[in-house]
């Protein structure tokens, strides 16, 4: 009897807090320690590349939900300090009177 292929490490990140999970393949060549809940990463998505958040990985979710993209790294500061800027460049919304 054949064993199972082995399941590719996921990674599941939020873009928001309140926003839904979304699950990505752990980079072979990711390097240093796993990526680890709490710490930010930069990931692949139809606009671009987007900063997220790591959350914990439910157990079985990649049995159920296949990942989005193949490619997740850490953010580096220029990261971190480029969403700082453009979030800040947007300014307040406008207000009604």
């Amino acid at each position: 009897m054949s064993e199972p292929a082995p399941v590719p490490p996921l990674v599941s990140v939020k873009f928001s807090r309140t926003g839904r999970v979304h699950a990505y393949l752990q980079h072979d060549a990711a390097p240093g320690a796993p990526i680890r809940p709490g710490e930010r990463v930069v990931v692949p998505t139809a606009d671009g590349p987007a900063l997220a958040r790591v959350v914990p990985t439910v157990p079985g979710l990649a049995a159920r939900k296949p990942p989005e993209a193949a490619a997740v790294r850490r953010a580096t500061p220029e990261d971190l300090a480029s969403a700082i800027s453009a979030s800040s460049a947007s300014g307040p919304p406008p207000s009604s009177a």
